[in-house]
């Protein structure tokens, strides 16, 4: 196996460490990238990708230093804008020596599979100074759903790269009006053939179509081109290997048990979640004036002040489950301690992909080390995760006959399908608080 490739969730990733001096300008220390299951398919991804960091190490390191001060000050390069002024360097230096040395259509070959691994992104200078894009490329899009959502997580920007990325690399880097649905059908089919699984598809296609959504509403295309094509159901595929199992309650008893060495933070975190169904992005960027009394019921308020959420329905205040109410007074001590603006949980640290990455990482190596967790041969992820309590939640529910208005209030979904459910007010809190005391993840 060739160098920078190590074993990653029943694949192979490619993992380079950046030169010290080229960090600031590429704004972080490592270049990784999955690149598959077949071993020698990787073998051959990672050799390509080691020459494409070599080439990109040489272009960046003879970049004028007003241009290093000017992406360095912009803190590296971005997943858009940084890409793209890149390419630009790379065509203006690479290219005419890559011309010199072949020539004719192997030359042409060779340019456009370099523009395409780079993600090349036109109108830089219009970029670089926030002016209007004339005709926005394809990874434009990202900047039109930054602006339509201006606190999208990083995590989700990351994603819409490397789709985009993707999709460029197999269809070419066309302007977004130029995409049409036979591009998008010839994508999926490309992705098939790869031996992509449907669930993975899924996730592409459904990128792509928000993405064309957001240009559909501010002008920039005629027509989304990605609208209603859906990946296929592959024969020897199942769904239940790429999600989460939920726990039982012996799960959660022995969770319960085992984490009383662990830290307050952590302990109650994962008490939240069990009682409460939230998502644990959701509850790890709460701060301490989110846990509050409103109409006399103490509850947790979620929003996208402090953080994103998944979508508006998200946005809630859950009533306090009987069994954490001491959360209140926790609040306040760590509000005394750190300032009535402080997180709730000041231990966990802020990263680009957002303050539960952490404790995702971590509580996950934390149901292994107890026995919980493990991945069945050929599955993509564990069967349980720290997202495993929302699914408990919503089988608790179901067994104490919560109508489905409530639980979908409680976790944050619209009230109901169709247009019904998007309109109305919710359950009051009176209610909810009621509904909540009745589920309980110990005795499920």
């Amino acid at each position: 196996m060739p160098r920078y490739v190590v074993r990653h969730h029943g694949g192979f990733k490619y993992v380079r460490a950046i030169p010290k001096d080229l960090q600031p300008l590429e704004g972080k220390k490592v270049w990784t990238e999955y690149i598959g299951r077949d071993a020698n398919e990787a073998s051959t991804r990672a050799l390509e990708l080691a020459a494409e960091h070599n080439r990109r190490a040489k272009v960046l390191r003879s970049l004028p230093d007003t241009d290093k001060r000017l992406i360095t000050a912009k803190g590296g390069f971005s997943r858009c804008e940084a890409d793209a002024y890149f390419a630009d360097h790379l065509a203006a230096t690479l290219f005419p020596l890559t011309l010199n040395k072949r020539r004719g259509e192997t030359a042409k070959r060779t340019i456009a599979s370099l523009m395409v691994a780079h993600a090349p992104i036109h109108n830089v200078a219009a970029r670089l100074e926030g002016k209007p894009i004339s005709r926005p490329r394809l990874f434009d899009l990202i900047d039109l759903h930054i602006r339509n959502k201006p606190r999208l997580s990083p995590k989700v920007r990351e994603r819409e790269q490397i789709y985009l990325r993707r999709f460029a690399h197999a269809m070419g880097d066309l302007a977004a009006p130029d995409v049409t649905r036979q591009h998008v059908l010839a994508f999926r089919d490309h992705l098939e053939a790869k031996g992509y699984k449907s669930p993975n598809i899924t996730q592409h296609l459904a990128k792509l179509n928000a993405l064309f959504n957001i240009a559909l509403s501010e002008g920039v295309v005629a027509a989304n081109p990605a609208y209603g094509i859906k990946a296929r159901m592959q024969a020897t595929e199942k769904f239940a290997d790429d999600e989460s199992s939920p726990f039982t309650s012996a799960h959660v008893r022995r969770i319960f048990k085992a984490m009383g060495k662990e830290s307050p933070d952590f302990r109650w975190i994962v008490k939240l979640l069990a009682y409460h169904g939230a998502r644990s992005g959701e509850i790890c960027q709460l701060k301490c004036a989110d846990v509050t009394t409103l109409h006399g019921i103490p509850v947790l308020r979620i929003h996208d002040r402090h953080g994103s959420i998944k979508n508006r329905f998200s946005m809630r205040d859950v009533p306090i489950h009987p069994k954490c109410k001491d959360i209140v007074a926790y609040a306040g001590k760590v509000s005394k301690a750190h300032g009535p603006d402080s997180w709730l949980f000041p231990s966990l640290k802020d990263s680009k992909a957002g303050r539960a990455h952490a404790f995702q990482n971590y509580g996950n190596r934390f149901l292994r080390q107890i026995g919980i967790t493990d991945r069945q041969p050929g599955a993509r992820q564990y069967d349980h995760t720290m997202h495993s309590f929302r699914h408990l939640f919503s089988t608790l529910c179901r067994e104490v006959e919560m109508p489905d208005a409530m639980k979908n209030a409680l976790k944050g979904h619209a009230l109901g399908k169709g247009e019904g459910g998007k309109y109305g007010e919710g359950p009051s809190l009176k209610v909810r608080a009621r509904w909540i005391a009745k589920v309980d993840p110990l005795k499920g």
